[in-house]
């Protein structure tokens, strides 16, 4: 899941590229992450998506706190190797990478096996869903910050260093997050911010989350028992409000953290309207749970959104002439003025009242 209610422009031009993409002054360079026989020979069987890692330069810490991250694996074998080498190549000292795999049939565990020698942990079985494989990598993960990595996501270098000192006295730290096509040409940047659980139940203006960038601390996200394995689209958002709700120290920082790939098979491409509908499962939930501090805010919320498909259902009845929907929505709004008057009911009975512009032949 990822929010945001503004973003900005990102050209493609290669000096953007090289520096969002790479740490200035290595010489790094970004590779698509497709493997090929050229690669291999070029670079032995494990070659490094951004290069020679010991390039990376890791900044000195007083204290070097243990990162966990984990990635969960369903059928991305064409991108999970991509994923494990951006984390491996961080140079970071103490790093603990856990790979869960749901029993992929696509050779995913063929690739994440050649790795195993340098992973803290790899789990493989079938799984619930997505926030279940996580839940089992955060069970047996040891660190002091974490985070998942979506398989088909990657990590930019230096991107744990920034976290580790970026953590120091927050409860999670929220970065930069540069969207991409499938093969890592990026397509725009958003920097988060504006985050709080009362915004983000409310979508505010200005408020953009983006999990790939939101680092939490372990003990906190245990603390508020882990993710919603009932959800298997907008986990993280839930995850996110639950965590602000009670931790809500953020420290941002507008450096780039992670790229989000965009492609054909990405839940994100291949179900938007799934996410719609278990934003709204989740408000449901918060607002249900007795123990959660803004559920009010989440009753209030779930009832404004549904009275915005039902506005929607009304404006587009063709079996309504436009006087009936106007008398129709006025009747309906006032019954509960304090979720249904606003400004989308105002706007919708204003279409209503007002004539249709003529066509022009």
């Amino acid at each position: 899941m990822l929010i945001s209610s503004q973003g900005t422009s990102v050209s493609r031009r290669r000096g953007f590229y090289y520096d969002c993409c790479c740490v200035r002054g290595e010489g790094l360079s970004l590779d698509s992450g497709r493997e090929g026989p050229g690669s291999r020979d070029r670079e032995g069987p494990l070659p490094s998506t951004f290069g020679d890692p010991r390039s990376v330069q890791v900044t000195t810490l007083p204290r070097t706190p243990r990162i966990s991250v984990v990635i969960p694996n369903y059928n991305y074998g064409r991108y999970i190797a991509s994923a494990i080498r951006s984390v491996l190549d961080q140079g970071y000292p103490d790093l603990e990478l856990i790979v869960v795999d749901g029993a992929s049939t696509d050779g995913s565990v063929d690739i994440i096996e050649r790795f195993r020698p340098v992973l803290a942990a790899v789990i493989v079985e079938k799984d619930t869903g997505q926030a279940n494989a996580i839940n089992k990598g955060l069970a047996i993960a040891s660190g002091e910050i974490f985070n998942w990595l979506n398989s088909d996501d990657v990590l930019l270098p230096g991107a744990l260093a920034a976290v580790a000192e970026g953590m120091q006295g927050r409860d999670c730290l929220a970065g930069a997050c540069v969207h991409t096509d499938e093969h890592l040409a990026p397509i725009r940047r958003l920097v988060q911010q504006g985050l709080t659980a009362r915004r983000l139940i409310r979508r505010s203006i200005g408020t953009i989350f983006q999990q790939p960038a939101f680092w939490v601390r372990r003990a906190s996200l245990l603390a508020i028992g882990g993710l919603d394995e009932d959800l298997h689209f907008a986990f993280d958002l839930e995850m996110a409000i639950r965590y602000l709700a009670r931790f809500p120290r953020v420290r941002y920082s507008a450096r780039d953290l992670a790229l989000f790939r965009h492609h054909g098979s990405s839940k994100t491409e291949a179900s938007p309207g799934d996410f719609g509908r278990e934003e709204e499962a989740l408000l449901a939930r918060l607002a249900s749970a007795e123990d959660f501090p803004l559920r009010t805010t989440a009753a209030h919320w779930l009832e404004r959104r549904r009275w915005w498909a039902r506005l929607a259902a009304l404006t587009d009845d063709p079996t309504l002439s436009r006087a009936a929907t106007l008398r129709r929505i006025a009747r309906e709004a006032i019954a509960d003025p304090g979720a249904r008057l606003g400004r989308a009911t105002f706007r919708a009975m204003l279409r209503c009242a007002l004539p249709r512009p003529k066509r022009t032949v």
